[in-house]
């Protein structure tokens, strides 16, 4: 059995007294012990068994000198808690085994994931909980089963843990497995730049004060692991000194994200202005990311998280800045570690071009490299000026080799037409690539076709074109071949056509229309129902 207590008085080195009883005749006590952790634990506690099953177990806590105005007692003052400790047989049922994937993998995919077990002796019933560590949620309830697909549960993300446990059950009791962990894998698009710390090799101390002070110094005050870079109060300066990193080559109209880790051991104020910037010009100009302006108590440690957007150009030559400005002398040195810049390496299309040809638009676009490329969707701007998908080409996953991609939009009426390309990753994030416009032309051919709607009452529509200037007519005719209707009977220029035809003198029943030019008779038939 185990027994605990925690005493929430806070009073440095208070003595006390713990007697643990039974609710009648006797029990376990011990004596004088420090509360100044303000906790205290008993596992085992002698001399409790299955005898005492239904008793009242009571803790109470003793302090005569510190608070004697705590409740009354025959021991003195004391405070004390009951609680009903009740004996019985262990729940007949075995622990789960053999989880897989194993307990603490890493590196797995996104996709396709599952989760098997063996289930422990004597289960009539189990619960299955997954979710991201600590967050677990209940997803299956009912008869033992030894495996379960997790991807309906979860849209997994990159490098993040996940956790599981089987609970088995019978009908008077449950017992709990242990609760499993995996972590998927880094996402493959990542780019990161960083610096433990381990030396200075990565920066240079431009100063112009305090130039002996910067240090990789075997210390982690600001929260990550030995060593950290430390600005040293001593030697004492008052005015700028500043560290620079070397270059790092970033792509342009890129979001990245940063993260350090930082502490600031205030001293005395003021203590001065602590700023994190990058430059794209060697330090002329530097752009702040983070700023302590005269802190009036320690700062962390503490971990400093952010993005920023690279410029159209010139970003291959950024440079991170860590600088302080003040009398050194007002703070016990500052800490930083584990300084790093993070960004999604997109999907390089090198090209996208489209071309007509008759009533259909050829798509073809290239990529240099592939990283974690699911597909592209092939979206069609509408009317309304949205944009719709009408097809989708699967992607080469990840590649260094330069890839060539088309799709065929079909049956196009004459006009004009924007597209563009989804491009989407296996986590579901996507981008959009830059909008091609294309002209559909359609030569022109004699053609008749199908009025619609067809059946139809009392009106509908026939289109037609015809490839030369001429005389045309357009005609229905019942089913014994007698005229009922002239539609068109006269000269006209080459084109397409469509005219409205009303039935509503006819009466119900199969007709035929007919087309008739110089070069060109077609027909084809319709049906009036009423």
């Amino acid at each position: 059995m185990l027994l605990a207590f925690y005493d929430s008085r806070n009073v440095p080195n208070s003595q006390a007294e713990v007697f643990v009883a039974r609710s009648a005749n006797g029990g376990v006590t011990f004596d004088n012990f420090v509360v100044s952790d303000q906790a205290f634990v008993l596992d085992p506690i002698s001399g409790f068994s299955s005898n005492y099953a239904g008793d009242y177990i009571g803790i109470a806590a003793y302090d005569e000198v510190a608070y004697p105005y705590w409740m009354s007692e025959q021991t003195g003052n004391a405070q004390g808690w009951m609680a009903k400790v009740e004996f019985g047989p262990p729940c007949p049922i075995d622990p789960p085994t053999n989880p897989s994937p194993t307990n603490g993998a890493t590196g797995l995919p996104l996709t396709g994931n599952s989760a098997s077990w063996t289930n422990g002796i004597g289960a009539d019933s189990i619960e299955v909980w997954f979710g991201p560590a600590g967050n677990l949620t209940r997803v299956y309830n009912g008869i033992p089963i030894t495996s379960l697909s997790l991807a309906s549960f979860e849209p997994f993300t990159y490098y993040t843990t996940y956790g599981w446990q089987i609970i088995g059950k019978n009908d008077t009791c449950s017992v709990s497995g242990p609760i499993w962990t995996f972590t998927t894998m880094q996402d493959p698009n990542l780019f990161e730049w960083c610096d433990e710390f381990a030396n200075l090799s990565n920066w240079t101390i431009v100063g112009p004060l305090g130039t002996t002070n910067w240090s990789a110094y075997s210390s982690s005050s600001a929260g990550g692991t030995p060593p950290e870079l430390r600005m040293s109060w001593t030697p004492s300066f008052t005015g700028v000194s500043k560290i620079r990193s070397a270059v790092i080559n970033l792509p342009n109209n890129q979001i990245v994200n940063y993260s350090f880790k930082f502490y600031l051991d205030w001293y005395a104020n003021p203590s001065g202005i602590v700023t994190v910037g990058i430059t794209y010009d060697g330090g002329t100009t530097s752009i702040p990311l983070y700023t302590q302006t005269n802190p009036t108590g320690n700062v962390g440690p503490t971990e400093i998280t952010g993005s920023f957007t690279t410029p159209a150009s010139g970003s291959s030559s950024v440079q991170l800045e860590i600088s302080y400005d003040g009398y050194s002398f007002n703070t016990d040195n500052i800490y930083w570690d584990d300084f790093c810049l993070a960004y999604i390496v997109p999907v390089e299309l090198t090209s996208f071009t489209a071309s007509s040809n008759g009533n259909e638009v050829e798509l073809s676009w290239t990529t240099a490299t592939e990283l974690n490329n699911q597909g592209f969707q092939v979206e069609r701007m509408t009317a309304g000026g949205s944009f719709e998908q009408v097809g989708f080409v699967a992607g080469f996953g990840t590649t260094t080799e330069p890839k060539a991609y088309s799709y065929v939009d079909t049956k196009l009426e004459e006009g004009s037409y924007t597209y563009r390309l989804k491009q989407l990753d296996f986590d579901g994030t996507y981008t959009y690539s830059s909008e091609v416009s294309v002209e559909v032309e359609i030569p022109l051919e004699y053609t008749l076709e199908q009025n619609y709607p067809n059946p139809f009452n009392p009106a509908t529509t026939i289109k037609y074109a015809i490839a030369e200037d001429g005389f045309v007519k357009l005609a229905v005719y019942n089913m014994l071949g007698e005229e009922v209707a002239t539609i068109v009977n006269n000269i006209q220029k080459a084109g397409r056509y469509e005219v409205n035809f009303n039935a509503s003198g006819l009466s119900s029943g199969v007709y035929v229309y007919r087309i008739e030019t110089t070069n060109f008779t077609s027909s084809k038939k319709l049906m009036l129902m009423k």
